[in-house]
């Protein structure tokens, strides 16, 4: 016999989203919000939600404010960014709690860096400069393993071949 479904007895059952809550049809409900907390979740959800970016910028050359705006507006935490075009081995805060960290050998070409917000900043466990080309970080968050970035830049430059007289020239990546 099926139950009549017009007339419902209702319980007071904590019920999820899932189940109607009603007297014999309450298989989900729990007996608290949080029932299953003491499960053992060794892959969990992390504690925030990372977002990673990265950017050829050009030249960050008076790009600084526009730059911290942007990684603000679209909650940015992580940005690597390509011919940054600044000459040394540095950091610098360029606005709205962001720090660029950033290497470069020549004033005109390449250049690369890591633009951080406040919170990551501040658990940085080593830097590595390698080239003016690519750079690293290790950032250690908490309760999982350490993140490891890379920051690294490959033009596409084009060169004469060195034994060749015909002029024509080859990608090199």
């Amino acid at each position: 016999m099926r139950p009549n479904y017009n007339k419902r007895k209702r319980t007071n059952a904590k019920a999820s989203p899932s189940s109607d809550g009603y007297y014999g049809y309450a298989a989900n409900a729990r007996a608290s919000r949080r029932s299953d907390e003491n499960a053992d979740h060794r892959l969990a959800v992390p504690l925030f939600e990372l977002r990673i970016a990265t950017w050829n910028i050009g030249t960050m050359t008076g790009r600084s404010a526009e730059l911290s705006a942007i990684l603000e507006r679209c909650r940015i935490n992580l940005c690597c960014v390509q011919e940054t075009k600044w000459k040394g081995a540095k950091s610098r805060q360029i606005g709205k709690g962001f720090k660029l960290i950033y290497n470069g050998i020549v004033n005109t070409k390449n250049g690369v860096g890591i633009v951080l917000d406040k919170h990551l900043s501040e658990i940085i466990v080593e830097i590595n400069r390698i080239s003016d080309r690519i750079m690293s970080a290790k950032i250690a968050l908490e309760k999982q393993p350490c993140l490891n970035v890379l920051s690294v830049y490959a033009p596409q430059v084009t060169k004469k071949p060195k034994n060749s007289n015909s002029g024509k020239t080859s990608t090199i990546c």
